[in-house]
């Protein structure tokens, strides 16, 4: 098969078909019908399919006829309950598969059935390749694999609640060995690897830049320490990078897992400035190859311009954090996160609240602070480029005074009682005990989120617990801000936790369901 083929073709989505790609972990989508980086806060979701009462989904979904390149419908149906099957062991996704299309998707009628809607999810094999060309242009068949998006969604209040409805379609022409040369089984293990990664964008997943850039742009190694979903075909294995499970179980999480893992979150900031166009990654320690095991995360993952990140679903054990600009070549279909343009900052380990590291791996992997991640917990970790930890989330000064935990903000969500007020907690810890410290707690909605006493607290102690109360499910679906609850969705709330002697501010999110 062609070296320099597989070197340039994308996976990704092709951006002629997308009105809302660009995204992070989950693709977000804009209810305004705006560009994502110019969408009111509130008009943001980040959608998945619906869930039944027992957080299960339901993908149903027909084949188009026909055959894909030298492929045949047989071989190609075979290869498709494969790839589906490896989602479905990390997930809570039922597959329904409704039979084959009663038509075959060809150039002459293409435009009835791409991006529109059929009652079902559309898989089409562009046999030879035209659809693609007529789509994004002549020379896209020699380098564009396929696409795949959400068409279609359901709203609530008129804002995104959950994916209705999705497409995807793959280019014959490139698999075809007349084309690009290769083995059949190797042709074989590029289809499934393609529709590996396609079928994730149907499932409300975006693109990672993971955590072994530097090794594929030196072409060095294997590849197959790179997730599916990195925005290049990489990895030649049909199999899930830990990357790509730990989103999938974040968008379909299994009930019999809940607690099994554990989180790392927080911010990068510059001298207190959040930033966008970075990637936060972080190595699992006592392996043979921590690449393997590295789960990463875009900045702004939430698009909330404070330069957050989320490490969701880690195998418990000891980990390192890394942070890297962006590649500048993940533009347009091959995007990942809000933030095209990359950050302005030379790559390193985090090790401890006043360093950042500018070292290489094997390096960063002694030297950088361990991290020890247990399950059903939280590591809450704020990066300052210029090791000024405590002066981010928008420049207020004083060094870390604290950290906080607790089941309230651990990064799983918490699931409100219908008619009765649900009771939780905040862990806040003195990183000067003996010293007091002088603590405020507060959201914008103070008649849902009810902290003990007055929301202010001061204590010597090593570590205090802080009783919450938060209002039950139908009084937050009262709130027009918290209307997805109603299709089983989720909603994130700002908690701003203060120390009002230093003036050092943490913003927590609290995920509730």
């Amino acid at each position: 098969m062609k070296n320099l083929y597989l070197k340039l073709c994308l996976i990704g989505l092709i951006t002629l078909l997308l009105n809302s790609a660009q995204a992070a972990s989950l693709i977000p989508v804009c209810s305004k019908n705006k560009s994502i980086n110019s969408c009111p806060k509130k008009k943001l979701s980040f959608p998945a399919y619906q869930k039944d009462s027992e957080g299960k989904a339901s993908f149903h979904y027909k084949i188009d006829q026909g055959a894909l390149g030298e492929l045949s419908s047989q071989e190609t149906n075979q290869f498709t309950q494969e790839v589906l099957g490896l989602w479905s062991d990390e997930s809570n996704i039922e597959f329904i598969d409704d039979g084959e299309f009663e038509t075959d998707i060809n150039k002459s009628n293409f435009r009835d059935y791409v991006d529109q809607e059929q009652g079902f999810n559309l898989i089409i094999w562009d046999e030879a390749g035209d659809i693609i060309e007529s789509l994004a242009g002549i020379g896209s068949q020699s380098f564009v694999l396929g696409y795949a998006t959400p068409i279609a969604y359901n709203y609530k209040n008129n804002k995104v609640s959950s994916i209705k409805e999705a497409q995807t379609l793959l280019n014959g022409f490139l698999f075809d060995r007349t084309n690009i040369g290769g083995s059949k089984a190797e042709l074989e293990n590029l289809f499934k690897t393609t529709l590996l990664h396609e079928f994730a964008h149907m499932f409300g997943i975006d693109h990672t830049q993971g955590g072994n850039l530097e090794g594929y742009n030196n072409s060095e190694g294997d590849f197959t320490d790179i997730p599916v979903m990195f925005p290049l075909a990489a990895n030649p294995r049909v199999e899930l990078h830990a990357d790509d499970k730990s989103v999938i179980k974040l968008a379909y999480p299994k009930s019999s897992e809940l607690g099994s893992f554990g989180s790392i979150s927080g911010s990068l900031t510059k001298s207190g400035n959040p930033i966008e166009g970075a990637n936060i990654v972080a190595y699992k320690l006592g392996e043979t190859n921590p690449k393997l095991f590295a789960v990463a995360s875009p900045s702004d993952v939430d698009g909330l311009g404070r330069g957050n990140y989320v490490l969701p679903n880690l195998t418990p054990g000891d980990y390192v954090l890394y942070a890297e600009p962006l590649d500048p070549s993940f533009t347009g279909g091959s995007s990942i996160g809000f933030h095209e343009t990359p950050a302005d900052f030379e790559s390193g380990f985090y090790n401890g609240s006043n360093s950042f590291l500018k070292i290489g791996y094997d390096e960063g992997l002694i030297q950088g602070q361990v991290i020890n991640v247990a399950a059903g917990s939280n590591a809450n970790i704020d990066i300052d480029l210029d090791g000024n930890s405590g002066n981010n989330n928008g420049g207020n000064e004083g060094d870390a005074s604290f950290l906080s935990g607790g089941r309230l903000i651990n990064g799983s969500a918490i699931r409100l009682a219908n008619n009765t007020v649900k009771k939780s907690k905040i862990k806040l810890v003195n990183l000067n005990p003996g010293k007091a410290i002088n603590i405020k707690i507060s959201t914008d909605y103070p008649d849902l989120i009810i902290f003990a006493g007055t929301g202010s607290y001061n204590f010597k102690s090593r570590s205090k617990n802080i009783a919450v109360k938060l209002a039950s499910y139908l009084d937050f679906i009262d709130n027009p801000d918290f209307e997805e609850l109603v299709d089983f969705g989720q909603v994130s709330v700002p908690v701003t936790i203060e120390d009002l002697d230093t003036g050092y501010i943490k913003t927590e999110t609290l995920i509730v369901e």
